[in-house]
């Protein structure tokens, strides 16, 4: 009975180790997310560029921008990590189906429930007398 328990109780801790070491590498992955958004705005964050088959892509093409709705995207997708899915997907999910329906520059300005990023505002065009 006394091997079978301790056989237990070190399963039991290898398996312990496992999800602190997870949870660690989760907490290092999304630290770091946030300091390489911290580095940009969503406006001009760069989009990665690789060779094309068809040869290098030249001066005269313009460079590919993040879409704006791409920080809504990445809350839903933080929102399936962060517990239930059924219950932290649909606000994320619903922020970003109205970014998508909104036209540019009417999306919409409630903060992001996971990523730690200011919510966008929305600029407001001065009215020309007449």
């Amino acid at each position: 009975m006394q091997i079978i328990f301790s056989q237990f109780s070190s399963a039991r801790c290898n398996s312990l180790r496992t999800e602190s070491l997870l949870e660690e590498k989760f907490q290092f992955w999304k630290q770091r997310k946030r300091e390489e958004r911290g580095k940009m705005s969503s406006e001009s964050r760069p989009v990665p560029r690789r060779e094309s088959p068809w040869g290098i892509t030249g001066e005269n093409h313009p460079e590919p921008k993040a879409h704006r709705c791409n920080d809504r995207v990445e809350d839903v997708i933080q929102a399936c990590f962060e517990g239930n899915p059924f219950k932290t997907v649909p606000g994320p999910f619903k922020l970003f189906w109205q970014c998508m329906r909104s036209k540019p520059g009417e999306e919409p300005t409630e903060p992001f429930t996971y990523l730690d990023l200011d919510p966008p505002k929305r600029e407001t065009k001065p009215v020309k007398p007449e």
